[in-house]
């Protein structure tokens, strides 16, 4: 089992979190009675079903039903079907114009012609529900 707790960077009062083999149910809202279990749907990897793509609280997911969403701590990739991703971008312009394709090593990805800090208060949260 391993749990994280991420909090706001901002906060110096906070740590994020990350445990193995338990819970810190002291971080938890409600405790245990706070948690939810989902089940890994992945094999090798960790995975959940994911639905309800929501950019800006627009739901951008098209006409994809729930998808398997693999989880990985150490890349801060979301790899998406093609259709949300197009959808992604087109809402991700409405407020920032700079925003373009280009490709990555075969991978084809976002990218602003701004700085991270002139962004954050610009683009709104990515949401999705599991």
């Amino acid at each position: 089992m391993v749990s994280f707790n991420y909090e706001n960077p901002l906060d110096n009062d906070q740590r994020s979190q990350v445990q193995i083999g338990g819970i810190n149910y002291d971080e938890v809202g409600g405790g245990a009675d706070g948690l939810n279990y989902y089940n890994n749907l992945a094999i090798g990897k960790w995975g959940l079903l994911m639905d309800d793509f929501l950019y800006n609280d627009i739901d951008v997911t098209g006409d994809h039903a729930a998808k398997l969403a693999l989880i990985d701590s150490g890349n801060n990739s979301i790899q998406i079907p093609n259709t949300m991703f197009k959808n992604l971008k087109n809402e991700m312009m409405k407020t920032e114009p700079t925003i373009y394709e280009t490709e990555v090593e075969g991978n084809t990805i976002l990218v602003a012609r701004r700085a991270c800090h002139e962004l954050e208060d610009k683009l709104s949260d990515i949401e999705f529900m599991l």
